[in-house]
């Protein structure tokens, strides 16, 4: 409703504009008596008139007719303001001369109003229309299933899979037993153990109880935010401010005061200066860090504890992935969340892995990480983490659940239920050859097998063993290093050169849990070479990998070499001169297929550093400008590494994409990948899994450079520099 009011508003002001227009025609009349004025005008006119219709049509033609969530996109509400403003000035007095009849201004009204007639019928259509279909849309889109298996936190306790509903209940049993303390709780539990996922379930029946509007809950972020300790704790303010703004039951007067204390500490560096943490006396604390102005800030925090107190909200703070944070920044919030903001009636939940942070606190003390060192981080633990909460381990069954359900579907889509033989051992205990346990696979582990599957079965189906093939992904998901041994150690695993035993004591050292798998896929590891026994095996050897002749299709799209040589170049990424690095880059992609080198780069894009993405994305961005003619080069692949690699790299200020003069024709094709994303359309790793949440971020680092670029730059420069079509679709990803 707000939005059609706005449009009304905006209809009247055009109204009245063109009202004030007609009533100085004469004056306006005497401007265009020149014929070349005239006929720049009438250009300009009709340029203006294509442009919008280009756009429009376009934006149809290429599916973004269903993107997000909006009923009726902005776009053409802002139009509609001008439509609506012209047809209803033109039919009302003064009376002039319609029809084409009048002088120039008289005829560009004219055309003005048949054009704004035929677009609100042509819109009245859409509206229609999409009112028919969004349902459907939408529909659709909540039936329908991702191809891999998302990282992504469970978010519905419907899908909770691993039976942690129990828990979330006692968790939010606590959260209504507190009292207008100040409290933080600890989820503690390993990478990958579902420690976001629990929060997403509590945050879920919060919303859905009846008691949701006690809470205001939300989830802070703290590895979007700059190094300086300042700026973590800054943007916590202004994205607390952001979330009362958003909501009820709060003293009008918190904002202004939030707004001070945010602006009083990010002048300030809050870095300790001793070791000692007296977490009883905050006030003391503050006094001393911060000196004279010790007592104004004190005040102003004072007076936003007093609004919190007397407000009717418990606010919950999920901060999640600490553990992706450097040692000084895990410090960092916990400052913040015991010194500096230590509000009451605000619940700190913080997601952490106990060793990694422990070890963080631990260099408060300026000593090595040894024992004795750990030791005294976790007592520092304690005294920040008032309630310990262990993330329950899932039982096995439920693992085993996970995998079996996973790999039946997979073999059901590839039509290899009557080949395989892998579910009826993994499902008989005597026979079993993976122990999940064992092998300390967590939820997020099986995912990863589970896509890798996906990916590589149909790949290799008519060429390998599909059993074989299972148990070879397998251990390359848990045991890389064992993986990469059974890739280069041919001759002694297939019984060929039984002599050398350096393979048999490596894999019985290193990777002793694995003994039962390496021997049912390697019958002959380990013994002499033996006609008889070798014909024994011949039957079922046939697409085995214990077989010399199928051995390497198993490892048809590891490309070694390829690998080899690119590790390499990722290595000079951190030291060469860009000018090199391109060139270099550019032989690779001549005597490798671009798939081939895209895909290694996408299988080492976490490993990468900042340097390395920004040489990267800034390589790719050179070759783009370079063969942006060229109908046959890899544009898309291009552009969806460079937006894969800016995930990763999320510092936006120092991403190429955006810290230089900004590439229109680039812009609208990252674009559209992340909405398309977004809209469930596309994908944007082929390998990697990325939350929508870091898809998001990118988007709005792109809009935020969009519109800071439209300001400072004047459409004379835009149009001068690109085709029209570039920009028609750099305005269009401009203004949705």
């Amino acid at each position: 409703m707000k939005k059609f009011f706005g449009v009304a508003i905006g209809s009247i002001f055009i109204y009245f504009i063109l009202s004030i227009c007609r009533l100085n025609l004469a004056t306006l009349n005497n401007l265009f008596v020149n014929n070349m004025m005239q006929l720049f005008f009438i250009a300009i006119f009709a340029y203006v008139l294509f442009l919008v219709s280009y756009i429009n049509i376009k934006v149809e033609l290429e599916g973004s007719y269903y993107r997000g969530d909006e009923y009726l996109p902005k776009r053409y509400l802002i139009q509609l303001v001008f439509w609506i403003g012209v047809v209803l000035n033109y039919l009302t007095p003064p009376l002039h001369q319609m029809n084409f009849q009048g002088n120039l201004l008289s005829v560009l009204f004219d055309i003005a109003f048949c054009y704004s007639s035929i677009s609100i019928g042509v819109f009245i259509l859409y509206a229609l229309n999409k009112r028919r279909i969004h349902p459907k849309m939408e529909e659709q889109k909540k039936d329908s299933n991702a191809y891999f298996y998302s990282d992504n936190p469970v978010i519905n306790n419907k899908d909770d899979r691993l039976h942690r509903e129990k828990f979330v209940d006692h968790v939010i049993s606590s959260l209504n037993k507190i009292n207008g303390e100040n409290l933080t709780i600890g989820f503690y539990g390993k990478w990958g153990t579902g420690k976001t996922s629990i929060f997403k379930m509590i945050k879920e029946k919060i919303e859905d109880g009846n008691n949701k509007d006690e809470y205001l809950i939300f989830e802070f972020k703290p590895w979007y935010f700059g190094k300086e300790d300042h700026e973590i704790i800054v943007e916590f303010l202004e994205q607390l401010l952001s979330e009362i703004r958003k909501s009820n039951g709060f003293d009008p007067k918190i904002e202004k005061n939030i707004i001070k204390y945010s602006n009083a500490l990010s002048s300030i560096s809050l870095r300790l200066p001793g070791i000692t943490i007296n977490l009883k006396e905050t006030h003391s604390l503050i006094e001393e860090l911060f000196g004279k102005k010790s007592q104004s800030i004190k005040d102003i925090k004072e007076a936003i504890e007093k609004s919190l107190e007397t407000s009717n909200k418990k606010i919950v703070v999920f901060i999640d992935d600490i553990d992706r944070l450097n040692k000084e920044e895990i410090q960092t919030i916990f400052r913040l969340v015991r010194l500096i903001c230590d509000f009451p009636n605000i619940t700190y939940i913080v997601a952490l892995d106990e060793e990694i942070v422990a070890s963080a606190l631990a260099e408060l003390h300026g000593k090595d990480e040894n024992g004795d060192a750990k030791k005294i981080g976790r007592d520092y633990l304690e005294k920040f983490i008032q309630i310990p909460l262990y993330i329950p381990e899932t039982d096995v069954y439920s693992l085993n659940e996970m995998l079996w359900a996973g790999v039946r579907e997979i073999l059901e889509e590839n039509d290899l239920m009557g080949k395989s033989e892998f579910l009826r051992i993994e499902k008989s205990s005597m026979h079993r050859l993976i122990d999940l346990q064992k092998f300390e696979f967590s939820p997020r582990n099986i995912n990863r097998y589970l896509n890798i599957l996906k990916f590589m079965v149909p790949l290799l189906k008519d060429e390998t063993y599909i059993d074989d093939l299972l148990y070879l992904l397998f251990i390359k998901v848990s045991a890389p290093g064992l993986y990469e041994i059974i890739r280069v150690s041919s001759s002694e695993l297939l019984g060929n050169n039984s002599t050398n035993t350096l393979v048999r004591g490596g894999i019985d050292t290193k990777y002793s849990g694995y003994e039962m798998i390496i021997n049912s896929l390697f019958p002959d590891f380990g013994t002499k070479d033996d006609k008889d026994s070798r014909k024994y095996y011949a039957i079922e050897r046939k697409n085995r990998i214990c077989s010399e002749d199928y051995f390497k299709r198993y490892f048809m799209y590891d490309v070694p070499e390829s690998e080899k040589v690119l590790s390499k170049f990722f290595e000079e990424l951190k030291f060469q001169r860009l000018e090199e690095l391109s060139g270099q880059f550019e032989i690779l992609l001549s005597l490798y297929s671009v798939e081939k080198v895209f895909a290694i780069v996408e299988y080492n894009v976490d490993r990468f550093n900042e340097i390395q993405y920004t040489n990267v994305i800034e390589i790719l961005q050179g070759l783009l400008i370079k063969e942006r003619g060229e109908k046959n080069s890899y544009h898309e692949e291009y552009v969806r590494l460079i937006v894969v690699l800016s995930i990763y790299l999320r510092d936006s200020e120092k991403n190429p994409i955006f810290n230089r003069d900004l590439d229109i024709w680039l812009l609208p094709r990252i674009n559209k990948i992340l909405t398309g994303y977004i809209s469930g359309i596309n994908e944007v790793s082929k390998i990697n899994q990325v939350s929508v949440t870091e898809v998001q971020y990118l988007i709005d680092n792109l809009n935020k450079a969009i519109r800071k670029y439209m300001v400072v730059r004047s459409s004379k420069d835009i149009f001068n520099k690109y085709s029209f079509k570039d920009n028609g679709e750099f305005f269009y990803c401009g203004i949705k």
